[in-house]
């Protein structure tokens, strides 16, 4: 794939410019190069720079040393290998063509990748930290990996593929729009209690959370129950403005107890959760209406059967 190539022997001029490095196979064109170096140019040894050029095929050639006007054709062989290409990707997030990304398994298509764990995929452009892709699975012409982004992560990033060293190519190669993952700050309101960051004595109504990156209509709450509570609160007439998410908090009576709230943008889990401490008012009643009965509120009289409806709170 390219490097330093070490070149053992006898005979050689030691100063490099006076050898030549060529390799040839028979029938094949577009050989590798090898220019000689200076560094640990001896009468036993030479150091060339090797390149596989684009075309040069899996081809095995012979190296040839040339030192001043005599040759030396080595019994040894090289194969050289094209650099890694890649060609296009799918998954990762994405909505589509690798755009508006937030994270999750990503197939790189290519061709010439290295086998296992010896491939590493980096990100080059984007604002903020580059995003990471650790390769799980890899053969020859398809890579899988597991992508994710940081918080401070944004912006269209370039993808290269570097197989046992060698980096794939930045001009066509396929990109990724990165959305960095939700940030809630501080949640207030919901009828609670600010202690030591937990939302105590939540009794309801409007709860506010700020933070960053909430997508306007990929944007979910999400209760997660810390004790074995029968009902979980809901956030009604929900309202993603900016960096700011509006609801109305109703807390059902067999929601009591604690709860882990979660905000949810296009399917990324913000990491900080705050808890929420619920003690919902008890059921009351306030209108009873209907079942063949006299009357209207809390008393009514000479009923006779029928539909009863119950209008009241915290049911």
């Amino acid at each position: 794939r390219g490097g330093v190539l070490v070149i053992q022997g006898d005979h050689f001029i030691p100063v490099h410019s006076m050898n030549t490095v060529l390799f040839v196979a028979q029938g094949a064109a577009n050989p590798p190069k090898c220019t000689p170096i200076p560094l640990g140019c001896t009468v036993h040894t030479l150091m060339c720079q090797l390149s596989a050029p684009a075309g040069v095929g899996d081809t095995k050639w012979a190296v040839v040393v040339k030192s001043g006007g005599l040759v030396g054709v080595s019994d040894a062989t090289l194969e050289a290998v094209h650099a890694p290409a890649l060609f296009n990707i799918t998954g990762g997030g994405c909505l589509s063509n690798g755009t508006q990304c937030v994270g999750g398994q990503l197939l790189l298509v290519g061709d010439n990748f290295a086998l296992g764990t010896a491939n590493t995929v980096r990100f080059v452009g984007g604002e903020g930290a580059p995003p990471v892709c650790d390769v799980t699975v890899a053969d020859k012409t398809s890579l899988n990996c597991s992508l994710r982004a940081t918080a401070n992560t944004s912006g269209v990033w370039t993808l290269v593929v570097v197989s046992d060293g060698v980096p794939s190519a930045l001009q066509g190669a396929p990109t990724v729009e990165l959305v960095p993952p939700p940030v809630v700050q501080a949640a207030t309101g919901g009828g609670c209690t600010d202690v030591n960051g937990t939302l105590a004595a939540c009794s309801g109504g409007l709860l506010v959370i700020t933070g960053a990156h909430f997508s306007v209509d990929h944007t979910l709450l999400q209760f997660v129950p810390l004790s074995g509570q029968l009902l979980q609160p809901k956030c009604t007439s929900f309202v993603v403005a900016g960096n700011v998410i509006r609801c109305s908090l109703h807390l059902p009576s067999a929601s009591a107890g604690r709860w882990r709230l979660v905000v949810v943008s296009r399917t990324v889990a913000a990491e900080r959760t705050p808890v929420l401490d619920v003690v919902p008012a008890p059921p009351a009643i306030t209108v009873l209406s209907g079942g063949g009965c006299t009357g209207a509120g809390r008393s009514l009289s000479s009923c006779r059967g029928g539909v009863l409806t119950i209008a009241g709170q915290s049911f």
